[in-house]
């Protein structure tokens, strides 16, 4: 838990939500760690989260790839709360 929560903050800690027409009025404010979700931008999350997410080691493993990520500023990540996350899948119909 300690290693997805330094992911979460390395992202920002809170909802980057970035689209307009989103069912919160200006920024989401969504901070709670449990509402959280990481946001692959390039695409390919599932199949990575799949890969990755097999026992407590290999999703440890998955949250050190986000830090280094974000380090490299590669842009691959974002943190959205599951609202934001499934208003933006609406959206563009992914």
């Amino acid at each position: 838990m300690k290693v997805k929560l330094a992911a979460m903050e390395a992202l920002g800690g809170k909802c980057n939500c970035s689209l307009e027409v989103c069912w919160h009025m200006g920024s989401c404010v969504v901070t709670d760690h449990r509402i959280l979700q990481f946001d692959h931008l390039i695409g390919g999350g599932k199949k990575e989260v799949l890969q990755s997410i097999d026992g407590a080691p290999r999703r440890a493993r998955y949250y050190r790839r986000i830090m280094e990520s974000d380090k490299r500023r590669e842009g691959r990540y974002q943190l959205l709360c599951a609202n934001c996350n499934w208003m933006k899948r609406a959206l563009l119909g992914l």
